[in-house]
């Protein structure tokens, strides 16, 4: 009766095995998705080609094979949206469309003035924003951080200076990418 016994826990004990072995596999790969920015849910940019070369006649070029305009590599998505197309933006000398950058903050935090900005202009992945501090105490500083997207922007790394002792900053935010250009100012105070 024991040996009965015994042979009814092996297949539970191996079952249960299987699946704490699944459940570390899916955490070990959540967790390493996570760290490594490649979670495989999530676009984190969006390219659009406006060189005929690069265009095919193959499906590919687009999320959605059933989409009727395969040479055209933008997403439908972006089609439908409230975002001004290439015919209604302005462009600079150097072909780069002209965006509007936000500056969500340039705030006192600690001893340090952090500043926060974005645009809401172009979704894309590629850009990076300068930021120029200029202290009222006459020293100037310039940093730079990558744009990364986000659900209906491009956000910049929050970007950090220094205070040194300055009661008020004008910080200036340049965007750029391959494509993409914007800057914008804003005045603060401790």
């Amino acid at each position: 009766m024991n040996t009965l016994h015994k042979h009814t826990k092996k297949p539970l004990i191996i079952s249960l095995f299987i699946v704490a072995a699944l459940v570390l596999a899916s955490v070990g790969y959540v967790v390493y998705a996570k760290q490594t920015d490649k979670w495989p849910f999530a676009s984190t940019e969006t390219t659009t080609s406006t060189d005929e070369s690069d265009s095919t006649n193959d499906a590919t070029n687009t999320p959605d094979s059933d989409t009727t305009n395969t040479n055209d590599s933008t997403y439908e998505s972006d089609k439908n949206s409230d975002t001004p197309t290439d015919q209604d933006t302005p462009t600079t000398s150097n072909g780069k469309k002209t965006v509007n950058v936000s500056i969500a903050s340039a705030d006192l935090i600690g001893d340090s003035i952090e500043v926060r900005a974005n645009t809401d202009s172009v979704i894309e992945g590629t850009g990076t924003c300068s930021a120029t501090l200029k202290r009222n105490n006459g020293s100037a500083e310039t940093k730079t951080s990558e744009a990364f997207v986000n659900a209906t922007s491009t956000q910049c790394r929050p970007i950090t200076f220094d205070r040194l002792g300055a009661t008020s900053w004008n910080v200036t935010v340049e965007y750029s990418s391959p494509t993409s250009t914007g800057t914008s100012s804003l005045e603060g105070k401790a």
